[in-house]
């Protein structure tokens, strides 16, 4: 499963498309607390108010598209 990181750029939002892998297991999805792949990206997106809060993604994603995470 080698396959790139995307980042795709359009007028109004960035899409980062990763083919990888979650690090939580499929059942505790939804659940509090995460682990970052790269903690230093993460807080430099996070300082530019680019990124949520640690642990936000998936329950937002979730929200936008009308299903629970």
């Amino acid at each position: 499963m080698h396959q790139p990181v995307q980042i795709i750029r359009y007028s109004n939002r960035i899409e980062v498309r990763n083919p990888g892998f979650s690090l939580k297991p499929e059942k505790q999805l939804g659940e509090p607390g995460s682990r970052q792949r790269n903690p230093v990206l993460a807080a430099v997106l996070y300082d530019l108010n680019l990124a949520e809060t640690k642990g936000s993604g998936s329950v937002s994603c979730a929200a936008c598209s009308g299903k629970r995470a």
